[in-house]
């Protein structure tokens, strides 16, 4: 099936699935829409000429993230246990460092469903949304002159400086990091931005871009930079920057990081949804 047929249909799925649940799934767009043909790994079940379930699998330099989703008339019929015992099983999960499936917090079946295959909960995020009337930031964040963004490219200087970052803000090994910028091409590297100040690669951020949507992911300064002010002045630029694209702007955070909860906050983001994490093993 044509790659962008196949993500129409998992898009009007999740129309149907979060209408009903009053809830938003976390299908990591961004991630789908990079997939250069549909991922082997990513599973699809079809009847009555339609779409009925999806599970997406999404590899974060050795950890595994899990988000799915069954159609409301074919719901209770083993539809998602099926896929999830397929995923499960496969060579590629079997060598993953981490497991985690994924639930909006406010999905009680999605949650109830994960409790009972035993798995055991390991973190929840923030989706947050920005609200102008809620910014904080602009006053004290206003002179950005020694703070600037520019777009990456997919040179290995740009690509060890992703990997640095990703291995100090977010715990990963250097091996884990290489992994998920491998095969990093000139259209991908755009959606990374490099922070600068006085010309020196301090951080970075990545903003994807969708159907009037700006996401913000990845965020992270080095651990000798921080402190000083560049998070929120990099953060203001973007801000802007996506504002004049008449955009909604949307990040995540984690509920266990309160120094980036606390400058999201006072830059505008409110929150909006959480999502749970549930940890698993091959074989449930």
């Amino acid at each position: 099936m044509a790659n962008s047929r196949i993500w129409e249909e998992v898009a009007e799925l999740q129309r149907v699935c979060e209408k009903l649940g009053g809830f938003t799934l976390k299908l990591n767009w961004e991630i789908l829409h990079s997939r250069k043909d549909s991922n082997p790994q990513d599973l699809f079940l079809h009847q009555d000429g339609k779409l009925i379930a999806f599970l997406g699998v999404y590899d974060f330099g050795g950890k595994i993230e899990l988000c799915g989703m069954v159609h409301p008339d074919y719901r209770r019929q083993g539809h998602f246990t099926s896929l999830l015992d397929q995923a499960m099983q496969s060579n590629k999960l079997h060598g993953s460092k981490e497991i985690l499936l994924n639930t909006p917090a406010a999905s009680d079946s999605g949650v109830k469903f994960l409790q009972a295959r035993s798995c055991t909960y390991a973190l929840s995020e923030y989706q947050m949304k920005y609200e102008a009337s809620s910014d904080r930031l602009a006053a004290e964040q206003n002179d950005c002159s020694r703070v600037a963004l520019r777009k990456a490219s997919c040179s290995q200087a740009d690509r060890e400086i992703l990997i640095r970052l990703d291995v100090e803000g977010f715990g990963l090994s250097p091996e884990d990091a290489a992994r998920i910028y491998e095969e990093i091409g000139p259209e991908d590297a755009s959606g990374y931005d490099i922070i600068e100040r006085d010309g020196i690669p301090v951080g970075k951020m990545r903003v994807y871009r969708h159907q009037g949507e700006s996401w913000i992911y990845g965020f992270a300064v080095f651990a000798s930079c921080r402190g000083q002010g560049i998070g929120g002045k990099a953060l203001r630029q973007v801000i802007d920057r996506e504002r004049k694209l008449s955009h909604d702007i949307w990040l995540e955070v984690a509920l266990d990081n309160p120094n980036a909860r606390k400058l999201y906050e006072q830059a505008g983001f409110v929150m909006q949804e959480v999502q749970d994490y549930y940890k698993a093993q091959p074989f449930l």
